[in-house]
């Protein structure tokens, strides 16, 4: 629809139009040509020279001769037009293409043309899995960029989350661990999704969300934040045996550190109920956990 539309736009203008105007009719043609051959290289090109030229013709002073009105107006429309499709070319680009570097770098034209764009927050993913698999990795980087232009994305989050947890940021785990839950809680199935795969993902990110907030809150000494959060995580992880384990290992961890302060024996019998169960599974800490479970038996021993 915006191709036929920009062809009539094209034609109705041709005739009127002054030299700059002939140059954006040029350039208009150079990149519908390129979009229908799927050439990204000649799209990126003359979508470039596209956005240029309309962006001078939109800069066009209205004249005050009435005469020259309805052909500046025809000329504004048209170069509306031609910038929109310009981004519309890019865009499709940047879907089109498989090479992980070349659709990092038609985002990034696409982004410095046009940053206010409708179609940047829609190709978001795309590129930030374009970004993942470059060498050094350029997904968190590009997250932490682009997060305030959509702050509910649950792709971006779900790669600060993970990435500030990896440098040990913990406050910052803490807050996108935070919105990635909250997100997610409330995020509708999307169209075009299969009710299994999105429950799937939905799990994925909400088990995440709480392990990785609670592992941040254990780091940081925050015992009873750290115990509610990764109990919240255990239903969404327990298909992941390394995950769950060392969510159980470490609830089993903090309640330990807890009762010791506030000598409570059922938070204690809590810790042990915990480190007994990660000490039951196969993952790294099961031997950890098992030499805890020891401790701790001796420590309820003690108590009244």
């Amino acid at each position: 629809m915006l191709r036929t539309t920009l062809c009539v736009l094209l034609l109705a203008t041709a005739p009127f139009v002054a030299v700059a105007q002939d140059e954006l009719n040029e350039a208009f043609k150079a990149l519908k040509a390129a979009d229908e051959q799927k050439d990204s290289d000649l799209v990126k090109k003359w979508a470039v020279e596209s956005i240029h030229l309309a962006d001078a013709s939109l800069k066009a002073p209205k004249p005050t001769d009435e005469s020259d009105l309805a052909i500046w107006n025809t000329s504004q429309t048209f170069g509306k037009d031609v910038k929109a499709f310009a981004e519309y070319a890019l865009d499709t680009a940047i879907l089109r293409t498989t090479d992980p570097a070349k659709q990092g770098e038609l985002f990034e034209t696409l982004e410095k043309e046009s940053p206010d764009s409708k179609y940047l927050p829609q190709v978001y993913g795309v590129v930030l899995g374009a970004y993942a698999k470059m060498k050094p990795d350029k997904s968190f980087a590009f997250a932490q960029r682009v997060i305030a232009k959509d702050p509910d994305n649950e792709a971006l989050l779900f790669i600060l989350t993970m990435g500030a947890y990896d440098r040990k940021q913990y406050d910052s785990t803490i807050n996108f661990a935070g919105r990635l839950v909250k997100v997610m809680g409330g995020h509708p199935k999307p169209e075009g999704v299969s009710a299994g795969d999105w429950e799937f993902k939905r799990a994925q990110m909400l088990g995440r969300g709480h392990w990785y907030a609670g592992m941040s809150y254990a780091a940081q000494s925050k015992h009873p934040q750290a115990v509610e959060s990764l109990k919240a995580s255990l239903p969404y992880v327990k298909g992941e045996p390394a995950l769950a384990a060392a969510a159980q290992f470490q609830i089993g961890l903090s309640d330990y550190n807890l009762a010791r302060v506030t000598r409570e024996k059922g938070i204690m019998q809590e810790a042990l109920k915990y480190s007994e169960m990660a000490a039951r599974s196969n993952a790294a800490v099961s031997k950890q956990a098992a030499q805890n479970a020891y401790v701790i038996k001796s420590e309820l021993l003690k108590m009244r």
